[in-house]
């Protein structure tokens, strides 16, 4: 883990790479089997199958082989079925075969060590209570891993796993999910909306950005971020109805409260006579819902914000 924490640093700047990270277990969306690589998760046109499983796909030998030692000889059994396929099936063999990794900051760490990093989601029993073996866990029974682990795994990931994009997180689809064990989610605040970080990703390595500055940084506690939603085309009510369902307690965030509506002024549509109140939060880069202008400095302005955190990002 690559992080200005381990210096003597206390000040970020809008822009600044606050850290980056490696994923304990990743796989990719069914609907990416085809044109990505396991391995290096670039598309491809060209991509080498796997003789044993026949799902996992390779741009080059390289990959193919440095794959094969890092994860693939651990679950290209499992991968023939297609439970087999699933983020948690590859988590429960990596903890099964007690797998050692080396984690840059914290020396050599075993799964399951890494794994207690992890909060566990505050939905567990309710998914206890509802997850079943008949959600297709026959096959990692098989191996030996208890019923009760497997719901631990699937809310764990649930809780904490990541989508993984190919640009900024809510501008692009993701196409797969990874668990960052080394990674700040689980000491950083989630929100709705009042980030000072974003999620960002290079092949399958998550970078956390800073978009604001962060003048009096004491902890990974005071970063605030948003994983999973798309807050740039919801409604507040929209936002915090998904994070509550996602997290099981409401957003308390800055912009979550009455008094954020009195410090806000709306912008005015940029049509010369056309009063329509554009409301200044989440869509402030969004068209006149009356006669469909658009802002365009207001719109270079969100263009240029997200290039400065993905350059090659260029269908905005």
């Amino acid at each position: 883990m690559e992080t200005k924490e381990t210096t003597d640093c206390r000040f970020f700047t809008a822009g600044d790479v606050v850290l980056c990270c490696e994923p304990l277990v990743w796989v990719l969306d069914s609907s990416a089997y085809e044109t990505r690589c396991a391995y290096c998760l670039q598309k491809s046109q060209e991509l080498r199958t796997c003789s044993g499983c026949k799902l996992h796909r390779y741009c080059s030998v390289a990959c193919q082989s440095a794959d094969w030692k890092l994860e693939h000889k651990l679950e290209c059994v499992l991968l023939k079925t297609a439970t087999g396929r699933d983020i948690i099936a590859k988590l429960a063999n990596k903890i099964k075969l007690n797998v050692m990794m080396d984690i840059p900051g914290m020396g050599r760490k075993s799964a399951k060590d890494l794994l207690s990093m992890l909060p566990v989601n505050p939905a567990q029993s309710e998914i206890n209570r509802t997850v079943t073996p008949s959600h297709g866990m026959e096959e990692l029974k098989a191996i030996g891993v208890p019923v009760t682990e497997l719901l631990v795994y699937y809310g764990l990931v649930r809780y904490n796993g990541v989508p993984m994009h190919d640009a900024l997180c809510h501008v692009t689809a993701p196409f797969g999910m990874a668990l960052y064990p080394q990674a700040p989610l689980p000491r950083m605040t989630p929100v709705c909306w009042d980030v000072n970080v974003v999620l960002n990703f290079q092949g399958r390595r998550l970078l956390i950005h800073a978009v604001e500055d962060i003048p009096q940084y004491t902890g990974l506690e005071d970063l605030r971020y948003n994983d999973a939603l798309d807050p740039f085309s919801q409604t507040r009510e929209e936002r915090r109805a998904d994070f509550e369902k996602r997290y099981g307690y409401p957003c308390a965030c800055r912009r979550c409260t009455p008094e954020y509506d009195a410090e806000i002024n709306p912008l005015r549509c940029v049509t010369p006579g056309c009063m329509n109140p554009i409301p200044s939060d989440s869509r402030a880069h969004q068209p006149c819902s009356e006669c469909g202008a658009i802002n365009s400095a207001r719109l270079a302005q969100f263009s240029q914000f997200i290039r400065q955190l993905h350059p090659n990002y260029s269908n905005i």
